[in-house]
């Protein structure tokens, strides 16, 4: 640094005039980081229903809706409705 410098200086990785920033890289990424997210949320989900599905009865024909979102939840269990 040479006496009467200024130390610091403006890194602009792309320039904007009359910015003094420039355009920030990150704008462009947002919606690929969003994008990301949800498709990790969906493999999440994916596997933890592979890992522990849930459990399956045949010949229920008294299955209501809240019974039935049991099936959708990692192991969910709806009891026999013979057994009710």
């Amino acid at each position: 640094m040479n006496p009467g410098e200024h130390p610091f200086h403006n890194l602009c990785l792309n320039p904007i005039p009359g910015y003094a920033w420039g355009e920030a890289p990150i704008d462009d990424q947002a919606p690929l980081q969003v994008w990301q997210e949800d498709k990790t949320a969906e493999l999440d989900i994916r596997d933890g229903l592979q890992i522990d599905p849930p459990i399956v009865f045949e010949n229920m024909s008294s299955l209501d809706g809240e019974r039935a979102k049991a099936f959708r939840k990692r192991a969910g269990i709806s009891r026999c409705p013979l057994r009710a």
